[in-house]
């Protein structure tokens, strides 16, 4: 069974998925997503995902151009497999979150991972007492409105943020893909973390509805979105939420948060209680 799950839903950019939810599944979430976009002399890889399975590798099997990784924000399960690439950015507020050493929750981590190699669901390679998220210094640092040339192809980057302070969401000018790491995307979405900001978040939000050309969200996790009025809905809702304008629940599982649920546009908001 191949770990990594890929599609070209738009010319010139596969979309990567690993399955989130049987590694971690206290965040109810089912995959999460890297994009490989391609230019004529390059091509961005946008996060590196849990660093499960050799990454780089699989890359290499749809691209022979020079790879230069954007991440979104520093949060392990989008920058886990940076360690396998040379060039990686990240915008500048961050940089030094990447470079330290993540706390997290090992045990629980490698439980999982031993639990799939013994239903072999994990490459062959990956050893489960070992999985560990690497530090990594970025070679780029990123700011508001970069651009990104891939040889007729460019990204722009967005500062968004809100679910941590140097979050960053991309626009291909060729498709209108927006690429929304975890500002944007259906199921759970998180403003309730250690240095989130429900504010900036709702604000990020908007800033995003209000951009013209976006064509498709393709967020860090679960499906891609081809309706980009969803933003909008997405937009509203978080503001009420944020400003108090609608109630809440509060949940006192894992995530300790204030749930706001919008089941017909298939997400919630967790703010912090």
């Amino acid at each position: 069974m191949p770990w990594f799950k890929y599609e070209m839903p738009y010319p010139g950019i596969f979309s990567i998925s690993e399955p989130f939810s049987l590694v971690d599944p206290r965040f109810s979430l089912n995959t999460v997503n890297c994009y490989l976009v391609i230019g004529t002399t390059s091509a961005a890889l946008i996060d590196t995902g849990m660093g499960i399975g050799d990454l780089h590798q699989f890359i290499r099997k749809l691209t022979a151009l020079p790879i230069q990784v954007l991440n979104t924000h520093y949060h392990w399960d989008h920058v886990g497999g940076n360690h396998q690439f040379n060039q990686c950015a990240i915008h500048h507020l961050e940089a030094e979150l990447l470079n330290k050493t993540p706390s997290l929750d090992y045990s629980l981590l490698r439980k999982s991972l031993s639990q799939l190699k013994k239903r072999q669901q994990l490459p062959d390679y990956t050893d489960p007492d070992r999985y560990k998220i690497y530090p990594y210094e970025a070679k780029t640092l990123l700011n508001d409105n970069d651009v990104i040339s891939l040889g007729h192809r460019n990204l722009h980057a967005i500062h968004t943020p809100g679910h941590s302070p140097g979050h960053l969401c991309f626009l291909d000018d060729q498709t209108g893909c927006l690429f929304t790491g975890d500002t944007a995307y259906m199921g759970p979405i998180y403003s309730c973390f250690s240095l989130a900001d429900p504010e900036a978040y709702y604000k990020s939000c908007q800033r995003l509805n209000r951009l013209k050309t976006v064509q498709a969200i393709c967020p860090g996790h679960n499906q891609i979105i081809k309706e980009p009025k969803w933003l909008h809905t997405l937009a509203q809702f978080a503001e009420r939420a944020v400003t108090g304008q609608i109630q809440g629940i509060n949940n006192q599982g894992y995530v300790q948060s204030k749930v706001y649920q919008n089941t017909q546009a298939g997400f919630s908001i967790n703010l912090p209680l």
